[in-house]
């Protein structure tokens, strides 16, 4: 049962729930005339309690009656099925890398879908302008570059490429291969534990740099 469906099936479940009580506390005011009903509705207020009280039973019997801890397992167990799906296809990411590209042979073409990924952050603007060649190198070695984000003094004294799962180590260094490649000789590669990312991300730091000068 989807999120929507189990949502959805308990809102209409409990709301049922809350008119039976509503009905149970009129009918015990009824019956001990502390608030009479009106004649030509006390019958029917009379069946819509019994038939109320019918639909929880074969609610709670056929298991459509959630308690809110079976709610939260089943909510859980949907999440945790999607989160499993999204491990799968980064590591199919991951393991789509091509590892002759990186070592410098003559590449071939990777499946966009499942190539790894490296963010660029670049100091400038002039850093973004340039970066044009390593970029096309990159992706020339089946890695996705989906562009420069200029983070300003944020960025590192050296140039560094980072990684956030033991599992990238290999991959990591082949790229810091593709950096030195193209000019960042003394790039670092390091290991971010403190931030969560997919197997197969990775980010690519230049070195802080004077700003670009104002026009």
């Amino acid at each position: 049962m989807g999120i929507e469906r189990l949502v959805l099936t308990q809102v209409i479940v409990y709301s049922v729930a809350v008119l039976i009580v509503a009905l149970t506390l009129a009918i015990v005011l009824d019956l001990f005339s502390l608030r009479r009903l009106p004649a030509e509705i006390r019958r029917y207020v009379y069946r819509t309690f019994l038939v109320g009280i019918l639909g929880l039973v074969l609610a709670f019997v056929t298991g459509v009656l959630k308690t809110p801890g079976e709610i939260e397992n089943a909510v859980g167990q949907v999440v945790a099925r999607s989160t499993e799906n999204n491990i799968r296809l980064s590591n199919a990411r991951s393991s789509a890398i091509l590892p002759e590209a990186l070592a410098g042979a003559a590449p071939r073409p990777a499946d966009p879908q499942s190539a790894p990924v490296v963010y660029m952050q670049a100091s400038t603007l002039a850093q973004k302008n340039g970066a044009g060649p390593f970029l096309a190198a990159l992706r020339q070695a089946g890695v996705k570059t989906p562009g420069v984000e200029i983070v300003g003094v944020r960025a590192p004294p050296k140039a560094e490429l980072r990684y956030f799962n033991e599992g990238d180590k290999d991959l990591a260094d082949r790229i810091a291969g593709v950096a030195r490649a193209n000019g960042f000789d003394d790039v670092v590669v390091k290991i971010i534990t403190s931030y969560k990312a997919p197997p197969g991300q990775l980010e690519f730091w230049y070195p802080r740099a004077v700003a670009d000068p104002a026009p």
